[in-house]
């Protein structure tokens, strides 16, 4: 365990070096600035994948779980109790 704190320490001082910490981090993950900005707004926990009426993306976080990694954050395809069971990854 002590050597992955260490791998995120080590992230985390890199990243604050960095004049833009949001496209550091992004192009760490592999990822865009915006799924990032989404990704820290959520606190890395899964929103529905579901559709509200006006177009946008629901809102509801599902489950307990956080997920650490933006990338594999992005990909997930669940859904709340008003949108429909959890839908198939692509």
């Amino acid at each position: 365990m002590r050597q992955i704190g260490n791998v995120w320490i080590g992230l985390i001082e890199t990243i604050a070096a960095e004049p833009n910490q949001e496209a550091a981090l992004a192009g760490y993950f592999g990822v865009s600035p915006q799924v990032i900005r989404h990704w820290v707004d959520a606190r890395g926990r899964t929103r529905c994948f579901g559709q509200r009426p006006d177009g946008r993306r629901c809102a509801t976080l599902v489950g307990h779980k956080v997920q650490y990694d933006p990338k594999v954050w992005a990909d997930e395809r669940q859904r709340c109790s008003a949108h429909g069971a959890s839908a198939a990854r692509p």
